[in-house]
């Protein structure tokens, strides 16, 4: 999450608080829609289930992205 807040400061920094969160929100639901997460899920999490979910997603992206690069 600290790594996407830091990427999207230079799109927020004209923002709202409001504003940011709606973006920083529209954006997760995004990724996690990208994942494969469904909609109905997504609803019915709170923000420490997103939390774990994000963590376990980031990481596997992460893994993949040094696999890529072994192979590269």
């Amino acid at each position: 999450k600290k790594r996407f807040l830091t990427y999207a400061q230079g799109y927020t920094k004209n923002l709202s608080r409001g504003e940011i969160a709606a973006y920083e929100d529209t954006v997760l639901t995004i990724y996690l829609l990208k994942h494969d997460i469904p909609w109905d899920a997504i609803e019915a999490m709170d923000e420490r289930s997103v939390n774990i979910i994000l963590g376990v997603l980031l990481a596997m992206d992460e893994q993949e992205r040094e696999a890529n690069g072994r192979r590269n």
